[in-house]
């Protein structure tokens, strides 16, 4: 969307006005895009698809004069794969209109109808003007509009604005040259040496593309999307255009009308071996009114306005559209690009993201960890893995000299979680508190780990403790200030709620005959949700294993000292979704009756097996289902190129408008399985080793001294200063050991033993 300088949204979509300046002259480009239309269309054409020209005649109106053409794109060859079968094929009716001998204007755009009616909009004013591109505001826009659409320079013999998959040699404007004008090849300065010319005429083309597509959560990436093939299609277009000059330089309009003749007559005789069902079953989609050249609704078929079907045409239309952008594209790359973003789009916007989640609590009694933690963390299960780990200890460290042993050293159950987490590519977070929380896809999730007060006395108390947590733990964070203001809340620990009024000999009985349901109506904290309206909104899994308190270590046997405390379930996990059935849009507006996240329990167990506590461990298994009301990250970063340790590499990151960048933030370098966020191999200054940026994307570079000579594989990760967090994961990817390394690895093999070999460079070993 365009926003003011105050951030106050004014459009509701984006506008870019692309130049491309041409040396051919307004008439001469007439011609020259209607036969660059017709020749493209008959490469394109093949199993019923290509441009009929239903009308191409003069036109005149309110004093302008031009050439006025009417044409249906047909798009058989997408259908398959934007999924149309249910579709029909596609067709998609575009009048142009070139307005005026000397400055012709082209307007094409598009309403979407049955799925998003007026909130999807791709709409495309050409002038076309006997400049170099100089002139401003040329669509006349209003001033609050116009200062805020952005200009974009499109320069046709600039190698750097193509795609590598795009470049055609034969199309290049930098190699070509024109046999009858003599106009070519275009070098480094032609566009300031072309104003010089008096044997060459030129142009430029204002193309205003205006693209809205107002869909909550899908707003900002389809847009730019759009706008950036918009640009390539542009480009590619018309670096075509001027290379096949000879071929239309002297041809006339009535040339042109018996080649676009010629083209509806193979185009019928394609689409006549089509089946005749599929073509009962088109649908004819139009752009404009032929009489008001006004937007108008689409004459499509109908479709549902919810689901699956309405998606499917949304695809379509997206599709249609970008394939006529600049009359029709050859490139199959673009629309599978286009496919595959809005199937990604729909996949993050129409359904719910699943996650799974592993929430571990244990009051481990100051003991150390035991030797093998894998059915506990379930590494050895045939199901799905995990997509986060939440443990949760008690008691851990809390002799003095442990206590103070961890001011200077990592604790003994950190190093050890993460030796069994980081060959996983799990990665670390500690906050040093007993409340921790984040952000997933937008929603705020909170994890609280308690030991309340002991003994069976102290049930108020401990009801106390947990409510004055409640309200006295506070977030810097504004917007989700206290720990019920998340979206889904954890709580667990070592509750120290027991089982009241029942004896010792009754307790035991019962769960000697697994008869645990029992016990359930004693539960202190069972009975507590009962009556405290602070605690109603928590659920809790059936209990359904062994009262996890209190046992003799090392053994599954319940108290048998001289206390003989009853046994309880003192180790519990608890959660907490908040209403979310109307949530906030981008633009304000609610969206209701739709819960947008959700927690379902899926394993709910204790594990008998490990003994070096009184208490037994307890997990729970969760699956959240999100729609996510953020779609792409705050930062996103790439290696570029293949990178060698033997040199300087490069690498390039983009950030959303609203991530709060600072001087002081870093990329660093990591092995994959890295466990914590100083365990970068080297980094880099996002602002001391900036090399280039533009708008969408920053180039920082690494010293080839700085990269581990033995390569291996390795990820980036970009550390945000005032988040105090990583903000930015790349994929991991390998880097190609340096030749010194792979010689010594040959000389090593080669000694047989005879000579130690040297010390390893810095990083060499890992």
């Amino acid at each position: 969307m365009l926003l003011d300088k105050n951030g106050t949204q004014t459009v509701a979509g984006t506008a870019e006005k692309n130049r491309v300046i041409l040396p051919v002259s307004v008439e001469e480009y007439q011609v020259g895009q209607l036969y660059s239309v017709a020749e493209a269309s008959k490469n394109e054409t093949g199993g019923g698809e290509g441009v009929e020209v239903l009308m191409n005649e003069p036109y005149e109106r309110d004093g302008e004069r031009g050439q006025y053409t009417h044409k249906i794109y047909h798009l058989q060859r997408y259908r398959n794969s934007y999924g149309w079968s249910a579709a029909g094929t596609g067709q998609l009716s575009s009048p142009q209109t070139l307005k005026s001998s000397t400055s012709p204007l082209l307007h094409t755009g598009d309403h979407l109808n049955e799925y998003m009616k007026d909130d999807f909009l791709i709409k495309i004013e050409t002038w076309h003007k006997p400049d170099l591109g100089m002139q401003e505001n040329v669509h006349k826009l209003e001033p609050d509009v116009w200062k805020n659409v952005e200009a974009v320079y499109i320069d046709i013999a600039d190698r750097n604005q193509v795609l590598s998959k795009d470049y055609k040699q034969e199309e290049d404007p930098a190699k070509f040259k024109s046999v009858k004008t003599g106009r070519g090849p275009l070098g480094p300065n032609w566009k300031k040496e072309l104003g010089k010319q008096t044997d060459c005429p030129y142009m430029c083309a204002y193309k205003l593309v205006t693209v809205k597509f107002k869909w909550w959560g899908l707003q900002n990436k389809v847009e730019n999307f759009i706008q950036k093939q918009e640009k390539r299609l542009f480009t590619n277009f018309h670096r075509q255009l001027f290379c096949w000059l000879d071929k239309w330089v002297d041809l006339t309009m009535e040339d042109i009308r018996r080649m676009e003749e010629e083209t509806k007559k193979q185009l019928d005789e394609m689409a006549s071996l089509n089946s005749e069902d599929a073509l009962q079953d088109s649908s004819s989609l139009s752009l404009f009114d032929l009489e008001s050249l006004h937007p108008f609704r689409s004459r499509s078929a109908s479709f549902s306005s919810t689901g699956s079907s309405g998606r499917l045409q949304l695809r379509q239309r997206v599709a249609q559209l970008m394939a006529c952008v600049e009359d029709i594209s050859s490139d199959d790359e673009i629309h599978e690009e286009v496919s595959r973003t809005l199937d990604e789009a729909f996949l993050i916007w129409g359904k719910k993201l699943k996650d799974k989640l592993h929430l571990v609590t244990w009051n481990v009694g100051t003991a150390s960890p035991p030797p093998d933690v894998t059915g506990l963390l379930q590494l050895s299960s045939q199901g799905p893995s995990m997509d986060m780990y939440v443990i949760g200890l008690q008691e851990v460290n809390s002799k003095i000299l442990n206590f103070l042993s961890d001011l200077a050293f990592d604790d003994p159950w950190s190093i050890f979680f993460m030796t069994v987490f980081s060959p996983l590519g799990y990665i670390k977070g500690n906050k040093g508190g007993v409340t921790i929380r984040m952000s997933l896809y937008g929603h705020t999730i909170c994890f609280m780990n308690c030991h309340l007060p002991a003994h069976i006395e102290n049930a108020e108390q401990r009801l106390d403790d947990f409510e004055k947590i409640l309200e006295m733990q506070q977030f810097e964070d504004e917007s989700v200030p206290n720990i019920l203001d998340h979206d889904i809340l954890f709580w667990f620990g070592d509750l120290n709620f027991r089982i009241a009024d029942y004896g010792i000999h009754f307790i035991r009985e019962s769960i000697s005959n697994s008869r645990y349901n029992l016990l359930w109506e004693k539960d202190q904290l069972n009975m507590a949700k009962k009556k405290e309206a602070f605690l109603q909104e928590f659920i809790e899994g059936p209990l359904q294993f062994k009262p996890t308190y209190k046992f003799d270590l090392h053994s599954d046997v319940y108290d048998t000292s001289g206390k003989k405390r009853k046994p309880a379930w003192t180790d519990r996990i608890l959660w907490r979704v908040k209403n979310l059935s109307q949530h906030p849009s981008e633009d304000g507006d609610l969206c209701e009756g739709e819960q947008t996240i959700s927690v379902t329990l899926n394993n709910y167990i204790s594990h008998m097996s490990y003994g070096i506590s009184d208490h037994k461990p307890v997990t729970g298994t969760f699956g959240l289902q999100v729609k996510p009301l953020l779609s792409t990250p705050l930062v996103t970063l790439n290696p570029e190129g293949e990178w060698n340790a033997a040199r300087d590499v490069l690498i390039s990151y983009s950030t959303l408008s609203e991530f709060p960048s600072s001087t002081w933030d870093w990329i660093g370098l990591y092995q994959v399985a890295f466990r914590h966020v100083n365990d970068y191999v080297t980094y880099t200054w996002v602002k001391d080793d900036e090399i280039s940026s533009s708008e969408d994307v920053t180039q920082v570079y690494i010293s080839a001294d700085e990269i581990p000579h033995a390569g291996g594989e390795f990820l980036l990760c970009y550390y945000s200063h005032n988040m105090q967090s990583i903000a930015g994961i790349s994929q991991p990817f390998q880097i190609q050991p340096s030749r010194r390394s792979v010689d010594k690895e040959m000389a090593q093999e080669n000694i047989n033993g005879v000579e130690k070999p040297h010390s390893p460079e810095p990083y060499d070993e890992f």
